[in-house]
């Protein structure tokens, strides 16, 4: 995201993909086109003048699959998830139940009134390696989420943020050029941190909060028949129904493929020093979020942060989640052997866990246009429903930031003069490229960091239908904001897990799915 010249006015920047030879046509796009022509050169000269239709056939034919969009993607994009779909049901795999049930619990008869020792609920096939552990932070026990595949390590901090909407245009401002510096200082060389993601998810409201509360300060001399008292109890009824708790959490990972000689220096085993490496990270960040006036809330305990995990598979079981912990507080939360779903339904358009239905996007266009720091309000505040937003970042060190764009500046002007030594005028769309491109040094000039980055948005209800109602709900609030969503049909079971407090959704860097 780029400033411009009116203060206060942002605007991001072009995908970072890259096509084929600088082209806007895929790999697979390409290797598609060219078996296609080499097909069709095999029918001509094999069949002379009596296979020129069919030669014609197959070109156009595989110019159909390879460059037609349908819904977003060209057709041979499309290829893979269909495939997987159909294997899906010809297997009879659109369906997970978990077996723990059935289990039972393991106990000594020494002790059989003790709690024994229960079954594991399976981690879903989308999200194999992961697993919750503990590590000691002071008097703290804090959860660690660690991926065996990715080799990376990530912890959850809990953070709030007060009044920004209700501030004037300068104190925004300032938060926003605060955030910019921490956001800086994660780019900086031999940074062990991996990934960042921020997450800020709304589920149901605790009904019975407001309700403890009213006990706890109701003037005792009012009776619980009395008209004014049924009046409030009424009110609190209809509130609970309708209103939502919002929940905003910073994920930050390390990798060990980034930071191994650190870790190594901290402890002698790969976990311990990881752990290590990530609370120290963690304890810097919380110093530095203080100045952008965002109030850490504490790192999640790893039953803290298994329920929450298993609220963003069914949000509507918090109720009774919270009166677990109301009843025993040292009972808080979920085991971490039990953060996930017991059943799944894989469909084409959704996602089904236990009691709730799913449906993600991906954000596939991000404000191209001038836009105030505040354009995300209408997707923040103003949508009523159960939704998580994601957005997974990964720094990159200034120094092979600065040989990034330099090499693409150079490749560019060798294009351009290319073209025009071949006599092509240049696009509206190129001249656009290259002003980025130079804008993009020029802020790294200036010190500022850079970061890939992807956005995701999950969608969650009780019912299908109730599901289709909120989607497109979203996807008005999404317009509003000024982004692009892409629903992210027969990959839903995959795209979800994008936005769980992981720091998945980036392909191809350290600690990358």
């Amino acid at each position: 995201m780029s400033e411009s010249s009116s203060r206060g006015m942002y605007r991001f920047g072009p995908s970072a993909y890259a096509g084929a030879l600088g082209s806007p046509i895929s790999w697979l796009q390409l290797g598609a086109l060219a078996g296609g022509m080499y097909a069709a050169y095999r029918v001509f000269t094999t069949s002379g003048i009596v296979g020129v239709p069919i030669a014609v056939c197959v070109v156009l034919a595989t110019c159909a699959v390879s460059l037609m969009p349908v819904r977003g993607r060209e057709v041979i994009e499309w290829a893979p998830i269909l495939a997987l779909a159909a294997l899906r049901r010809v297997l009879g795999r659109t369906r997970r139940v978990s077996t723990s049930p059935l289990e039972g619990f393991r106990g000594s008869s020494d002790d059989p009134a003790g709690p024994g020792m229960g079954p594991d609920v399976e981690v879903p096939p989308s999200l194999k390696g992961i697993e919750i552990i503990e590590h000691v932070l002071g008097r703290e026990r804090v959860g660690i989420i660690k991926d065996r595949h990715a080799r990376t390590y990530a912890a959850v901090l809990k953070v709030r943020v007060a009044s920004f909407g209700l501030l004037s245009s300068s104190d925004q401002q300032r938060r926003v050029d605060a955030w910019s510096t921490l956001l800086t200082s994660l780019c900086r060389e031999g940074t062990p941190i991996s990934r960042v993601q921020w997450l800020e998810r709304t589920i149901p409201s605790d009904p019975d909060e407001l309700v403890r509360y009213h006990l706890s300060m109701r003037d005792p001399q009012l009776k619980r028949d009395d008209d004014v008292v049924r009046s409030y109890e009424s009110l609190i009824s209809d509130a609970t129904a309708a209103t939502q708790d919002h929940e905003l959490f910073l994920v930050v990972q390390v990798s060990v493929r980034r930071a191994k000689h650190l870790i190594r220096r901290l402890a002698d085993t790969i976990d311990e020093g990881a752990c290590l490496l990530l609370t120290q990270e963690l304890q810097t960040l919380a110093d530095a979020l203080l100045a952008c006036d965002i109030q850490p809330l504490g790192v999640l305990k790893a039953r803290t942060l298994a329920k929450h995990i298993r609220l963003a598979y069914d949000p509507f079981q918090r109720r009774a989640l919270d009166r677990m912990g109301a009843f025993d507080p040292a009972q808080d939360g979920v085991s971490a052997l039990n953060a996930w779903p017991l059943a799944e339904r894989y469909a084409w358009d959704h996602y089904q866990t236990d009691h709730a239905v799913h449906a993600t996007y991906w954000v596939s266009e991000w404000p191209r246009r001038e836009v105030p720091v505040a354009f995300l309000f209408p997707l923040l505040l103003q949508a009523n429903m159960q939704r998580t937003i994601s957005v997974v970042m990964e720094p990159i060190q200034t120094s092979k930031a600065l040989q990034g764009v330099e090499a693409a500046i150079i490749g560019n002007h060798s294009s351009e003069q290319m073209r025009q030594a071949k006599g092509f005028s240049q696009t509206a769309r190129r001249a656009k490229r290259s002003h980025d491109l130079l804008q993009r040094e020029s802020e790294l000039a200036a010190g500022y960091g850079e970061f890939r980055y992807s956005g995701y948005v999950t969608v969650s209800a009780p019912t299908r239908d109730e599901l289709e109602r909120l989607c497109a709900e979203m996807e008005n609030r999404a317009l509003q904001s000024r982004l692009s969503v892409r629903r992210l049909n027969g990959l839903h079971d995959v795209a979800f897990r994008n936005t769980l407090p992981l720091a998945h959704g980036l392909r191809g860097a350290q600690g990358a799915r």
